[in-house]
C-alpha cells in the first residue's frame, strides 16, 4: 500500500487485506472471540469475493503502474515453462553446435545441447533461440532409432525417422 498509495484505505484491496491479517493475529495469539452463530458459509462466501475482488483491483494496479497486460504476462510465463531444458552441453563436433553463429543477427542468445528427458521426450538434441524483441523459439529432435530392430542389414530407410518439435514463446 506504500508503493500504490490507491490500495491503501478504503479500497477494496484494503478491506479484503484487514479482513485477512485480522483472521491471521486473532488465530497467532489465539485470541479469537467466543463463537456466534452465523451462517458460515454465506460469511464465507462474502468474504472469499471480497479477496477475489481485492486481486482484481491489484491486478489494475500492478497493469497501470508498471505498464503491462497481465494475461499477457501470464500466458508468456507459461509458454516459458514449456519449454524443454538442456540438461548436457552437446560434443564439439555434433552439427547442432553450428547454431551458435546465428548470434548477433536478429538473435539474442542461443543455448544447445542435449535435452532433458520426460514422459513427452526422447533424449535428442535441443535448440532455444532468444531473438532481441524477447521471443524465445525452441526446435527439439526426435527419433525412432534407438526402437529399430538390432541388425543393420534388415532396416530400410523408410523405417527411420526424425521429427522437430517447435515451441514459440512470443514476445512479452
Amino acid at each position: 500500500m506504500k508503493v500504490f498509495p490507491n490500495l491503501a484505505s478504503p479500497s477494496v484491496f484494503a478491506k479484503a487485506y484487514d479482513l485477512v491479517m485480522e483472521q491471521r493475529r486473532r488465530a497467532s495469539h489465539r485470541a479469537r472471540p467466543l463463537a456466534e452463530p452465523i451462517k458460515a458459509f454465506e460469511q464465507f462466501g462474502r468474504d472469499l469475493e471480497l479477496c477475489l475482488a481485492a486481486l482484481n483491483e491489484l491486478t489494475v494496479t500492478l497493469e497501470r503502474e508498471l505498464n503491462m497486460n497481465a494475461i499477457k504476462a501470464t500466458a508468456r510465463n507459461e509458454a516459458k515453462k514449456a519449454l524443454p531444458r538442456v540438461a548436457n552441453p552437446a560434443q564439439p563436433n555434433f552439427s547442432i553446435c553450428q547454431a551458435a553463429q546465428m548470434q548477433g543477427k536478429t538473435v539474442a542468445r542461443v543455448e544447445f545441447g542435449v535435452a532433458e528427458e520426460s514422459p513427452e521426450h526422447h533424449r535428442g538434441e535441443l535448440l532455444i533461440i532468444h531473438f532481441t524483441d524477447g521471443s524465445i523459439l525452441s526446435i527439439d529432435t526426435h527419433t525412432n532409432a534407438a526402437s529399430l530392430p538390432g541388425h543393420p542389414e534388415g532396416i530400410k530407410p523408410s523405417d527411420f525417422d526424425v521429427s522437430y518439435s517447435l515451441h514459440w514463446v512470443p514476445p512479452a
